[in-house]
């Protein structure tokens, strides 16, 4: 039987089909900007694919089959199920999800640090999208492109650490981060959290000013770790399809 994943991007659509927590003849092409061209995309991708189970991860808030609210794409109001017997789910969900079967955990946060902050959560072996992105930091941070807020972790995190940033830009990345993390802990108590995305590759850069947060404010131990499922979201869109 064969599994097909899909997860949909900011800048990229990746696809590919699902073995265990393997991605076999993966496919990347750029996210298109119109919706009738993210939505072509993807019926070419399925019908080419032929496969039996077909698993979707996109940003934004999912209802079932139906894209709620999608603040980086114009996927708002779209239902996957147009597109034939399809799961769908968020995005950072489907990573976390990911992570928490083949770390066989039963309680795990997964953030997503990319061209926003995604979050999926594990509670008691069951699957919660969440919004950790909009939580607010500094209510006299700088407003969000997304929510709307002032100050929520998206926005503060807004930063390449790829291009020569400066080493307290990068510091205050982690700094935002870490008191992130600490909220969710004491709020949810996981038994660990997974950085996933883009810039989860930085983790050297911005781990001591994180940890130093987290050790400030986090009022329960947890264990900090980058992600262990390459392509987890496509992974984790497939695996949905079984439960």
């Amino acid at each position: 039987m064969s599994v097909l994943g899909i997860d949909i991007g900011g800048t990229t659509i990746k696809t590919g089909f699902v073995s265990g927590y393997r991605v076999k003849d993966k496919v990347e092409i750029p996210a298109p900007k119109s919706r009738e061209d993210i939505v072509r995309a993807l019926k070419n991708i399925i019908a080419f694919a032929h496969a039996d189970r077909i698993g979707i991860g996109c940003p934004g808030i999912i209802d079932g089959t139906k894209v709620t609210y999608c603040p980086n794409l114009p996927l708002s109001g779209f239902d996957f199920k147009t597109l034939g017997n399809v799961v769908a789910n968020n995005d950072a969900a489907c990573a976390a999800w990911a992570e928490a079967q083949a770390r066989k955990s039963k309680n795990l946060i997964c953030l997503t640090l990319g061209t926003g902050v995604g979050s999926g959560i594990v509670i008691d072996g069951k699957l919660h999208p969440a919004e950790a992105g909009h939580m607010t930091i500094d209510y006299k941070g700088k407003k969000s492109k997304c929510c709307g807020n002032d100050g929520c972790l998206e926005s503060l995190l807004s930063l390449d650490l790829e291009n020569g940033t400066k080493k307290e830009k990068v510091d205050e990345f982690g700094e935002y981060l870490g008191i992130g993390i600490s909220n969710l802990v004491n709020l949810l108590r996981p038994e660990i959290i997974v950085l996933a995305g883009g810039k989860s590759k930085a983790f050297s850069k911005f781990r001591e000013a994180m940890f130093a947060e987290i050790k400030k404010r986090a009022l329960f131990p947890v264990k900090i770790e980058t992600a262990k499922v390459e392509d987890a979201g496509i992974v984790g869109a497939a695996l949905l399809t079984k439960k």
